[in-house]
């Protein structure tokens, strides 16, 4: 028996017609109620009529018992068409990429966490306006996914946030970190490298760095005495499944030192995780919010007159520098004291 593609593109039209026919049947009587509801069907029920008027033109043209195989294709092809343009038009095509309505459920969830009320790096926008244009950033990264923003004030805060994100009902498709970060060296040890950690800022202890920079570390000798009971090691954060884990902390992925994204690494599950070399900033774009973007800050250099600076704890480093000193503090030196590597700025450790 031969084959014929119009005998199966029959079969096909055929059986979407009697899908919309259904459809018809079914959602007139609500189209004719009225309301949102209403109008949903509405919408749906004229997709259905104008795949019935060409379902009808196929008809038209089989009068005779058989159409070739080219002209089969093509009517197939206005069908194609004409769903995708009708689907387009009830949406529209930016909603059905990135659009996600937050009264909807989804099996799929990012967050980002973040400490409200912090000012950026550039003296004009804040840690919230970060958040959220990030969130718009993950909506349209991830269609169809929800976006919770995670405002955290302190260590134990972060912690029981973290603890409370589920990887059990649903797929974390990206968590983003949005705090403060630095490493400290150990003053009783010249060959550590130093750990990292993120911070909180406490206002009312701004005058004293020990106790107002409250810790997520990395290691217990880079919490001060009297932070002991507010900081909290990354070690005692509950293991996660996560898509992709972001650093948005400065040194948070220097690998001169003990950092923090590498000691996340060993409590999340992830395909990916990224964090930087040195400082960063986010560079806000205020006319099109969604160019905003996380660069590097400023590496830093030696002042011409005087080229050594000497630290407390007799690290070499520059005494004043142009940008962000933490990765010059860190980074292996020659022997005149220059480094011996470029800095890498936003780093994937994994």
């Amino acid at each position: 028996m031969a084959f014929s593609f119009s005998g199966l593109v029959s079969a096909v039209v055929g059986a979407v017609a009697k899908v919309a026919t259904a459809v018809v049947n079914k959602l007139s009587p609500v189209a004719k109620g009225g309301g949102i509801l209403g109008g949903i069907a509405g919408a749906i029920v004229g997709v259905a009529e104008a795949v019935l008027g060409v379902t009808a033109e196929f008809a038209n043209a089989c009068e005779d018992g058989e159409i070739d195989d080219e002209e089969a294709e093509e009517l197939l092809e206005d069908v194609f068409k004409l769903l995708v343009g009708a689907f387009i038009g009830m949406f529209g095509s930016d909603s059905v990429e990135n659009d996600w309505d937050d009264d909807m459920t989804s099996d799929h969830i990012c967050y980002i966490f973040y400490q409200p009320g912090i000012e950026s790096g550039d003296g004009k926008h804040s840690f919230d306006e970060q958040a959220e244009i990030e969130k718009e950033k993950y909506k349209k990264k991830y269609p169809g996914t929800e976006v919770a923003l995670v405002p955290v004030t302190n260590p134990h805060d972060f912690k029981e946030q973290w603890h409370e994100m589920d990887d059990k009902s649903k797929a974390i498709d990206a968590v983003q970190i949005i705090l403060h970060g630095s490493i400290n060296d150990d003053i009783d040890d010249d060959d550590y490298a130093g750990a990292g950690f993120m911070y909180f800022e406490d206002e009312t202890h701004k005058d004293d760095p020990d106790t107002w920079w409250y810790r997520i570390a990395t290691d217990t000798t880079v919490i001060p005495e009297q932070q002991k009971q507010g900081a909290i090691l990354i070690s005692d954060l509950d293991k996660k499944k996560i898509n992709e884990l972001y650093f948005s902390s400065c040194n948070s992925a220097n690998p001169d030192a003990q950092n923090t994204a590498s000691a996340f690494e060993d409590i999340v599950d992830a395909n990916e995780i990224t964090g930087w070399d040195g400082g960063t900033v986010y560079s806000y774009n205020d006319k099109e919010r969604e160019k905003s973007e996380e660069v590097a800050g400023g590496e830093g250099s030696y002042r011409d007159d005087d080229k050594y600076g000497v630290l407390p704890q007799n690290s070499l480093a520059p005494a004043y520098t142009t940008g962000q000193p933490t990765w010059w503090r860190y980074v292996s030196r020659d022997s005149e004291g220059w480094p011996t590597r470029k800095r890498q700025g936003k780093v994937r450790i994994k």
